[in-house]
C-alpha cells in the first residue's frame, strides 16, 4: 500500500530529526550528572580525606550507576514518545494534506480493494469530500454516510456484511509493532555511530 509506505517513510524521516534532539538532552543530562558526581566525592573528601576515602568511592560508584540507569531510562521514555509523537505527527500531516490529495488518496484505495458499491464513512475533517468522491465514483452504487466516524481520517465502506476500515488510525494501529522497531533501529543506529565515533 502507497500509503503505508510514505507513512513509514515520513516516520523514518521524523525519528531521524528527533535523534539530534534526544542526543542533545541525553548528553547535557549525562554532564549534569557528572559534575553533581564530582562536587559530591570533592566535599567527602574534604571533610574526612584519609578515613573516607574507600566510602567517597563506593559513593561515586553507587551516583555513576544511578545515573547510569536513570540515563537509561530517560532514553528508553524520550524514544518511545518520539516514536508517538512522530507517528502522530504523520498522521495529522496526512489529515491536513489538500482535499484533491486525500480524494485521490481515498478513490485509490477503493480501486486497489476492488469495492464496487457500498456506503462510505468520512471523518468530520472529510466531510467536504462527499460531492467531489460520489461524482468520482460509480453512479448510483456509493452513498456517503450522514454521520460523520470518529476517526482522525480515512474511509470506511460498509457493503454488505463487510466493512472495510481504512481509517488512518487503524493502519497505525495495525503496524504500530513495526513502525516502531523501525523507528526505534533507526535510533539505536545512530547511537552507535556516535559511539563508535567518540
Amino acid at each position: 500500500m502507497e500509503g503505508i509506505e510514505r507513512i513509514t517513510s515520513k516516520i523514518l524521516e521524523d525519528a531521524k530529526a528527533e535523534v539530534s534532539r534526544i542526543e542533545s538532552e541525553t548528553e547535557e543530562f549525562v554532564r549534569e550528572q557528572q559534575e553533581s558526581s564530582e562536587k559530591m566525592r570533592e566535599r567527602v573528601l574534604a571533610d574526612s580525606r584519609k578515613n573516607a576515602e574507600e566510602d567517597a568511592k563506593a559513593l561515586i560508584q553507587r551516583a555513576e550507576s544511578l545515573a547510569s540507569s536513570e540515563r537509561r531510562k530517560r532514553d528508553l521514555s524520550a524514544k518511545q514518545d518520539d516514536v508517538r509523537r512522530t507517528i502522530d505527527l504523520a498522521v495529522q500531516q496526512l489529515v491536513e494534506a489538500p482535499a484533491e490529495v486525500r480524494l485521490e488518496r481515498y478513490l485509490s484505495w477503493i480501486e486497489a480493494r476492488k469495492i464496487k458499491e457500498g456506503v462510505i464513512t468520512l471523518s468530520a475533517a472529510d466531510q467536504g469530500l462527499k460531492d467531489s468522491l460520489l461524482k468520482r465514483l460509480p453512479t448510483d452504487k456509493f452513498t456517503v454516510a450522514d454521520t460523520p466516524g470518529k476517526m482522525r481520517g480515512g474511509i470506511i465502506v460498509s457493503h454488505g456484511k463487510m466493512e472495510e476500515n481504512l481509517t488512518y488510525d487503524l493502519v497505525i494501529h495495525n503496524y504500530l509493532p513495526r513502525l516502531a522497531q523501525l523507528a526505534q533501529n533507526q535510533l539505536d543506529a545512530t547511537q552507535g555511530e556516535e559511539d563508535t565515533d567518540e
